[in-house]
């Protein structure tokens, strides 16, 4: 497969440092997104009335979905075109994220996060795709390096903005 210093086609063509720039701002997201719920179990429990296994149903519903669709996710970045693949599954998991609010009990909590654990799972197979696709070997290591960082930023920032909204806003 030949490897291509560019993504795109016309004016919003960008390089592959540039591609891997938006990629590392989809993995801190992706994972800021996953952890930033966690420290605001409690309050939500309260919330919607909901005790404690029903949120540790609620957190575990997630990784749930996200471990069954990653692999297959992953599979159908095979085949399919990456991009369209990854745009769909950014954009399922932002519209799920934001109407998760609307969730008014138990039920529609699981199934609104359910539903971010499926979008958040196709985006990490297809990215490591995509950087594969645009890194040689000898600059790989370090694309997937610098990606992964973002996911652990990611995380530990959605701890740290959790932790602050649940204790300013409840």
């Amino acid at each position: 497969m030949v490897r291509s210093e560019r993504v795109g086609r016309g004016a919003l063509e960008i390089g592959r440092w540039g591609a891997l720039g938006l990629l590392m701002t989809l993995a801190f997201l992706n994972y800021m997104d996953r952890n930033l719920i966690l420290p605001l179990l409690g309050s939500i429990g309260r919330d919607l009335h909901l005790e404690e296994d029903r949120l540790g149903a609620f957190a575990t519903g997630f990784h749930i979905v996200y471990g069954a669709s990653a692999p297959l996710v992953g599979r159908l970045a095979d085949v399919w075109p990456r991009k369209r693949i990854l745009l769909v599954a950014v954009a399922g998991w932002s519209v799920v994220t934001a109407t998760s609010g609307l969730a008014a009990g138990f039920l529609s909590l699981l199934v609104f996060r359910a539903l971010t654990g499926l979008g958040e799972g196709g985006y990490f197979p297809t990215a490591l795709s995509l950087i594969g696709d645009l890194f040689p070997k000898e600059l790989r290591g370090r694309a997937i390096a610098l990606h992964g960082a973002c996911t652990t930023l990611g995380g530990s920032a959605g701890y740290a903005i959790g932790g602050a909204m649940g204790q300013r806003f409840g």
